[in-house]
């Protein structure tokens, strides 16, 4: 996609309307896939960067599964909670009791609530900045050579900053109030699996704006999605197309520890944005992310587990997926200014990359 056709505008407070899927209508999707979903997420990271855990969920409207889930980190522990509910009302995110979604105000407010024996939690999300529009990417799926050639991977998404603030429960303490940042993102589409390599970055900024960074590539290195943009706090976007990168993996549980991507702006300005992790990550097996999401053949019903970070051999296996964590960064134009956030890094990477398999065992 050249660079005239990429969005550079927030978008309109309808378009986080529950059934938003396509220009056509608001009852049909634009295939009849049934991985097909829309797609809801938020993060909450303290004010010393420390990630506090995530919560989130997805609609499939052809299998009518409601898929949702909340993880939360406390004291070197992941505490998961999951829960599925079938042929509910399309309209309805609350309809699963002990992970419930409200929007209250399109694109600006959202209610969010989770209960288990491990924790509690009731948050209120407040949008800071617009939401950026990423580029739709429509790819063959990267799975291996012998699966269905017709799998693919379609899909069309948003980031937005905000605060959240409500309340947490861990075991059988007093609920505490609380107030972090969060970033929201919204996906709508076909979701085959995670690609080789995947990064995907959102960082609030100095003055109010805040980064977002969205790659991944084949095993053989060649990109299926590539885009980064620096949003200022009037909304306005600067995108930018991502040259080359060095990324550098735990080997034993796969957690992202440092980033450089390097690109240029429509108009050939050089940046170079520099992350760094700050602490350990939520891992996105614990919130249901396995080709079981969204199965219309598997049952109703609540799961829920706790994970010990601090034991290595159980930390390799779930680290065999997508792992957000927090992190800081630095991005350097090449006209000088600079700019620094604490943010986010999502990222997962298989043995079998051409250049960073090697790294992990």
């Amino acid at each position: 996609m050249d660079d005239a056709a990429r969005p550079s505008a927030g978008l309109i407070p309808s378009d986080d309307l529950t059934l938003h899927q396509t220009a056509e209508t608001f009852q049909r999707t634009d295939t009849l896939h049934p991985k097909w979903t829309e797609r809801w997420y938020f993060n909450l990271q303290d004010g010393d960067g420390r990630l506090l855990g995530i919560c989130g969920g997805g609609f499939y409207p052809c299998s009518g599964v409601l898929d949702v889930y909340a993880c939360l980190l406390s004291a070197g522990r992941q505490h998961n909670l999951r829960q599925r509910v079938r042929a509910v009302d399309r309209g309805r995110l609350d309809a699963a009791e002990q992970v419930r979604f409200t929007i209250v105000d399109a694109m600006r407010t959202w209610h969010a609530s989770a209960t288990c024996p491990a924790f509690a939690l009731e948050l209120r999300f407040q949008a800071g900045n617009v939401a950026h529009l990423f580029p739709p990417f429509v790819v063959a799926a990267d799975l291996p050579d012998s699966s269905s050639a017709l799998e693919f991977d379609a899909i069309q998404h948003f980031v937005q900053p905000g605060q959240v603030s409500g309340e947490l429960r861990v075991g059988s303490a007093r609920p505490k109030p609380f107030d972090a940042q969060s970033f929201r993102d919204r996906t709508w589409g076909v979701r085959s699996a995670r690609p080789r390599l995947h990064n995907w970055f959102v960082f609030h900024a100095d003055e109010g704006q805040y980064v977002t960074l969205i790659h991944q590539e084949r095993a053989n290195g060649t990109p299926m999605v590539s885009h980064m943009a620096v949003v200022a706090a009037d909304g306005s976007a600067r995108t930018l197309v991502l040259d080359e990168h060095d990324l550098t993996f735990h080997p034993r549980t796969r957690l992202l520890l440092a980033a450089r991507y390097r690109g240029h702006d429509a108009a050939g300005r050089r940046v170079e944005l520099t992350v760094e992790n700050i602490g350990d990550g939520v891992r996105l097996l614990g919130a249901g992310y396995t080709s079981a999401q969204g199965d219309a053949s598997a049952e109703d019903g609540v799961a829920s587990e706790t994970w010990d970070l601090g034991d290595a051999d159980l930390m390799t296996r779930m680290g065999r997926g997508t792992i957000d964590s927090p992190a800081r960064m630095v991005l350097h134009f090449g006209d000088g200014v600079t700019l620094h956030g604490v943010g986010v890094t999502e990222s997962a990477i298989a043995r079998n990359h051409w250049r960073y398999g090697s790294q992990i065992m």
